[in-house]
């Protein structure tokens, strides 16, 4: 019975895959084919929040599936669905069903997605990685808030109110493109825990969001412009987003450790990152969403000097691990290791001088190991205060 209802689940998710896929093509041709500017009601109201509906589905079985991807999925669904029924509000607005007000209905549900993605992707984000490194996720950090300081600092020149935009409709718009800017800001931060490689969800979740990103902020300058009309390539990218993340559900699996990268590759993106917030800090002068914008190329700076110091520490620590290993953990003398580490080709000349303890068995045998221990201690650093500078005891 288990493996029926197995059998059931994976060929149901199959024909939603399918489904999500064809309705995606029929869209995209209905854009190609159409003249511009031409409404096509079945394409642009059913067909579009449908791919929504479909991949929000597809979002919920991967949710059944159990185990640690139940309440992401189930939150990632739930965005996919606020999204669709905020189409379905937008078009009852346009035709003057529904009354539009000055925060419109259909704004408020395709801006309640942003925090059920977001709570979703950081559910998926602690789920999918074992990995339980510090200093990792610092540099996951130092990347995401390097790149949402720059996003921002692009987003001032693209999301610029125009002079006669409302105070209303310059937050909305605003908040649509931060609220994308976070998503990629979370993606990435994933990406770079899993030191670039990560599972292929994971880039299926990216490239989705960065069609948002193309879509809403194309949206702004157009609309800015006054050239936006419906039904070109721009009104593609949407449903677009919602196929790539139904898909990055389809193959979403159980956690993987990250792979092992070369230590030069893995500073790469950091590195970058601080680079990019110093120089935010210093050309960035527009006064539209500067307080934002500073705060993000600071904490980028900040995040990088704790990676700094914990990275020192860490080289103290290894430096005296490496230089214990040299000595005896008892005396503090020098062992084979170190004696191994001489350079006697360096030396003009060398001898080397063998001691035993006599009856030092008897020691141990007759006033125990501690006694034997002592002794050790003792003759060592009698010796030490007899040989020269140079010599290695």
């Amino acid at each position: 019975a288990l493996e029926l209802a197995i059998g059931a689940s994976y060929a149901g998710m199959r024909a939603l895959v399918t489904l999500l896929i064809g309705a995606t093509v029929v869209f995209a041709l209905s854009i190609l084919l159409r003249p511009t500017g031409t409404d096509l009601p079945w394409a642009d109201l059913w067909l579009y929040n449908g791919i929504m509906v479909v991949a929000a589905a597809i979002a919920a079985v991967r949710a059944r599936s159990g185990g640690s991807l139940t309440q992401p999925w189930l939150l990632v669904s739930a965005a996919l669905v606020t999204d669709a029924f905020g189409g379905f509000l937008y078009t009852m607005e346009m035709n003057g069903v529904v009354a539009t007000t000055t925060v419109p209905a259909s704004d408020l549900l395709w801006l309640s997605y942003y925090p059920l993605a977001f709570i979703g992707l950081l559910l998926l984000t602690r789920t999918r990685l074992s990995l339980r490194n510090g200093f990792a996720w610092l540099d996951a950090l130092v990347v995401g808030t390097g790149s949402f300081a720059v996003g921002l600092a692009l987003l001032s020149f693209v999301a610029a109110p125009t002079p006669d935009e409302s105070a209303v409709s310059t937050v909305i718009n605003s908040l649509y493109l931060i609220g994308d800017l976070i998503l990629i800001v979370l993606v990435l931060t994933v990406v770079q825990a899993f030191n670039g490689r990560p599972p292929v969800a994971w880039w299926l979740i990216m490239a989705g969001y960065l069609c948002v990103v193309a879509a809403d902020a194309g949206y702004l300058v157009q609309v800015n412009a006054g050239t936006y009309v419906e039904g070109t390539w721009l009104d593609m990218l949407w449903p677009l987003s919602a196929m790539l993340i139904g898909l990055a559900a389809w193959q979403d699996r159980e956690a993987a450790p990250p792979p092992l990268v070369r230590r030069r590759w893995a500073y790469l993106g950091p590195s970058i990152s601080i680079l990019a917030a110093a120089v935010v800090l210093v050309a960035y002068t527009d006064d539209f969403l500067r307080g934002i914008t500073i705060a993000a190329a600071l904490g980028t700076i900040v995040f990088a000097v704790v990676r700094l110091n914990l990275d020192v520490q860490l080289s103290i620590r290894l430096t005296d691990q490496l230089r214990r290993s040299h000595v005896d953990s008892l005396t503090g003398l020098a062992n084979r290791r170190g004696l191994l580490d001489v350079d006697l080709k360096s030396a003009p000349s060398c001898a080397l001088v063998l001691m035993d303890l006599d009856a030092f068995k008897d020691v141990n045998d007759t006033l125990g190991h501690s006694a034997g221990d002592q002794l050790l201690v003792t003759v060592g650093e009698r010796l030490a205060d007899r040989v020269r500078k140079g010599d290695l005891l």
